[in-house]
């Protein structure tokens, strides 16, 4: 492994008050795995690897002058779909035919840069798609960061690289929430009247040069934006590092929802009420019983496992006695946020003892032991034969850790099913609201709060601060 020097030229630029330390290293041939793990991930700065993948196949078959993207969307097929940046508020799910023909349009238009030489080459191509020109195919001017290797295969891209130290003159967004990888200041068009600090970013920045065939190594904590010249393809990786393995927010978020917090085998009650609260789902046990022998052999009811249908009955019951409850009291407020309230301030003492958590939220409790595909069973017959109560348990009832422990399940469904199965999953489970926003907002704002709470908790208990200010602005997200 060879290092090069600094000075690379060609519009690359290094700020003024960006210290020496910090900045990205070149090399000139790849280090092997354990040079890489000793010597350069360690350091927590960037690496150019220069020409280490121009000798892939994919380097000449993914070539947009010679029928790339053809290639591709011959390789990939019509019926697979993709996320892509076709739309000004996020990704969107796309044929990959559909957006390989994008592509090809987008070099068309007069502002995508065709009068290089590379794009005529392509634009010789006959015209295979009726789309029309696409600007939100352009460069994004968000920053974020990650813990990424960007593989350069076609044309090429400027990184403009900032790192972690620079956050104040970035403004990440709240670190507790679901962007708090990005910055809030526009690149491009920046408003220093409302982001003062963000005149000076550029003074500790560093931008370098990928030409097709180059690698970067960005490291954990580095904000980083992309400028591509016409159609670039790269190829990103993501992985966790040693020093994010050793966060204590992820020790901590694992730990609140850890399976063993709650001893609860397949078989046995995981919540038992009494025998008011049971009343409900003991008559529809009753109901289940006497239809046994009836016309209703296909009803969801029937193909659930005891214990499965157990946490459903247990669910059931929760959901219809919190809404008894409302009823004769005129109570607004959750009942499972109601659990997280009963301390004194309200979440603002949050995570005092973590590992009672789990036992002030009934709905966690149910839901925890219960294997991802019995979870998505019980979900799938509560949205075909109690929707109602299913859209009360999402809108009203699920507290933070119910919602971060649903959406971990949600993700281990995923890794277990088909595609096919996930869209009906999700289509079935997503019918029963009237406003699907509002169940997916319901789900993201427990995640945030509980990420707020475990952040909370973390400060607290290792560095003795308390940010209860900061309850109002979880609120509001």
């Amino acid at each position: 492994m060879r290092a090069e020097d600094d000075d690379a030229g060609g519009g690359e630029f290094v700020g003024a008050r960006l210290d020496a330390g910090l900045r990205a290293a070149r090399f000139a041939s790849p280090p092997s795995a354990d040079e890489f793990a000793a010597a350069v991930e360690p350091r927590n700065a960037p690496a150019v690897f220069r020409g280490v993948v121009k000798d892939w196949t994919a380097s000449s078959r993914w070539d947009p002058r010679r029928g790339g993207l053809d290639y591709l969307r011959e390789k990939v097929g019509p019926d697979v779909d993709v996320e892509a940046m076709m739309s000004s508020t996020g990704h969107v799910l796309v044929p990959f035919s559909k957006f390989m023909n994008s592509c090809k349009s987008y070099l068309r238009c007069p502002n995508a840069s065709s009068d290089s030489p590379k794009a005529q080459e392509i634009l010789k191509e006959p015209a295979s798609s009726e789309e029309g020109c696409s600007s939100s195919l352009e460069s994004c001017d968000q920053v974020y960061l990650a813990q990424v290797s960007i593989l350069n295969t076609e044309n090429k891209e400027r990184l403009t690289l900032w790192p972690p130290s620079s956050s104040p003159y970035l403004y990440p967004m709240p670190v507790y929430g679901e962007a708090s990888n990005h910055s809030s200041v526009s690149i491009e068009e920046p408003d220093y009247s409302r982001y003062t600090r963000a005149r000076y970013m550029k003074e500790y920045s560093e931008r370098v040069i990928l030409n097709c065939g180059d690698a970067l190594f960005i490291p954990e904590g580095w904000y980083h934006q992309v400028d591509s010249d016409d159609l670039t393809i790269a190829i990103n990786f993501w992985w966790k590092s040693r020093i994010m393995n050793e966060i204590l927010v992820d020790k901590e978020m694992n730990k609140m929802v850890q399976e063993n917090s709650v001893s609860c085998s397949k078989g046995t009650t995981v919540c038992q009420p009494t025998d008011e609260e049971s009343g409900g789902p003991e008559q529809l046990k009753q109901k289940q019983v006497n239809s046994d022998s009836s016309d209703k052999k296909d009803s969801p009811l029937q193909t659930l496992e005891p214990s499965t249908l157990q946490a459903l009955y247990e669910l059931i019951s929760l959901v219809h006695n919190s809404a008894e409850m409302v009823s004769q009291n005129e109570i607004t407020e959750p009942t499972s946020q109601d659990a997280y309230c009963k301390q004194s301030n309200g979440s603002k003492k949050i995570a005092a003892d973590d590992s009672s958590l789990l036992e002030k939220d009934p709905i966690a409790k149910i839901i925890l032991p219960l294997k991802p595909l019995e979870l998505q069973s019980m979900l799938l017959a509560m949205a075909r034969t109690f929707p109602r109560t299913l859209e009360a348990l999402v809108l009203n009832m699920l507290g933070p850790i119910g919602a971060e422990i649903l959406t971990r399940k949600f993700d281990e469904m995923d890794q277990q099913a088909t595609k096919e199965q996930q869209s009906e999953f999700y289509k079935t489970f997503y019918s029963v609201f009237d406003d699907q926003y509002a169940a997916m907002d319901a789900l993201l704002n427990g995640k945030e709060m509980f990420s707020f709470q475990v952040f909370q908790s973390v400060l607290r208990q290792y560095i003795g601060v308390t940010l209860a200010g900061l309850v109002v602005l979880t609120k509001g997200q």
